[in-house]
């Protein structure tokens, strides 16, 4: 069975103790019904992984030692934000809760010409909720930030400084042709299930953004959207 996982503040040290109570404790104790002697695994804020044993158990807390700890990997200086539109049925929220836990550093929703199901500002705190679920389910070190915007255009104007890519079903650099630009900011926008219109592809143009095409059938928007998200996290070496 999988070992859960916890969040903590770190360091974490091989050899020494550490206690956890609060929410943490609960959810080992009557979730996951943890006994002594059962396996942990802890990540620190800064992406450090500590496999650890239970060592006590009493009636508000328990004590865990760590038995091996794997030092975190050097961050990644390059932000990756998804450019999405909305997605039907509850879509939405299952590719922001799926992406967060991936660590993408930024969700971006813009209601884009041919969107069918619309992103409102009204929404903004119940998807912020949803990715802060979801990486704390997981322990992911890394903070996804949600925005709502009115449109693309609304969308490349608040991130002046990326370098802006784009998945396109009929165009585009295959895939292992990718290179990753020296900008601090990368910017990945995916259609929506009707495809962006002319106008939106000419703001991507002139926004210098380079196109992409995934070998394979037409993917509906949120399959390419994961997809694109998880190719290039691996670029950036961090999956």
């Amino acid at each position: 069975m999988t070992a859960p996982t916890i969040r903590v503040p770190g360091p974490l040290v091989p050899g020494e103790c550490y206690r956890v109570d609060g929410d943490s404790d609960r959810y080992l104790r009557r979730v996951r019904r943890i006994e002594i002697g059962g396996q942990v695994r802890l990540v620190a804020h800064d992406g450090a992984v500590a496999m650890a044993r239970v060592e006590d158990l009493d009636e508000v807390s328990l004590t865990l030692r760590m038995v091996t700890v794997e030092e975190a990997l050097a961050p990644s200086q390059q932000r990756l934000v998804l450019v999405t539109s909305g997605l039907r049925s509850g879509g939405t929220s299952d590719l922001i809760a799926a992406c967060a836990e991936l660590g993408v550093d930024g969700i971006a929703l813009a209601n884009m010409h041919r969107s069918v199901a619309r992103v409102h500002g009204a929404k903004l705190h119940r998807y912020e909720r949803v990715a802060a679920d979801a990486i704390r389910k997981v322990a992911q070190p890394r903070q996804s930030v949600v925005e709502v915007h009115e449109s693309l255009a609304e969308t490349l104007d608040s991130h002046p400084e990326a370098a802006f890519f784009v998945l396109d079903e009929d165009q585009g650099l295959n895939w292992e042709d990718v290179a990753l630009p020296g900008a601090a900011e990368v910017l990945l926008v995916v259609g929506p299930e009707g495809g962006l219109e002319d106008f939106e592809r000419g703001l991507l143009q002139a926004a210098g953004a380079t196109a992409i095409r995934l070998r394979g059938p037409a993917y509906r928007a949120r399959t390419a959207a994961f997809a694109g998200t998880v190719l290039f996290l691996t670029l950036m070496g961090r999956l």
